[in-house]
């Protein structure tokens, strides 16, 4: 058979499986970063850190808000998680005994005065700790 066919399925079945490992999820507390995802019925979660709410988008076609205050954080579909303190939202970038986050933030720097967007280091030690900068 042609090499390019085999290719080609097997591309598929990469992308298939990797899709299906990555559902969405809202983590509740720290630790449900550890338990195995139970393939939740979530197919988006947007966040609005200005706004404080979690939309919630289900596969069925329902939609629930949920303040970002009452959970730990969320999982979206790229795999990502992040995690909500003190109002502002931190992308997990590793977890061990320290965890380690990254967060985008505007900067004035230099004169004349530029304005930009830099990802900025903070960590924690475990997973629900208070979060400092690097």
């Amino acid at each position: 058979m042609n090499p390019i066919f085999f290719f080609l399925v097997g591309l598929v079945l990469l992308f298939s499986k990797g899709a299906q490992a990555q559902n969405c999820r809202i983590l509740y507390v720290g630790n449900d970063l550890e338990k195995p995802d139970l393939g939740d019925s979530i197919r988006y979660i947007s966040a609005s850190e200005a706004a404080g709410v979690l939309k919630v988008y289900y596969k069925d076609g329902r939609k629930r808000k949920i303040k970002s205050a009452t959970v730990w954080g969320y999982t979206d579909n790229r795999h990502h998680n992040y995690r909500f303190y003190k109002g502002k939202t931190y992308k997990v970038v590793a977890i061990g005994e320290t965890v380690k986050y990254e967060r985008e933030e505007q900067r004035s720097v230099g004169k004349p005065v530029y304005v930009g967007n830099f990802t900025v280091n903070y960590h924690s030690t475990g997973l629900d700790g208070e979060v400092f900068s690097d």
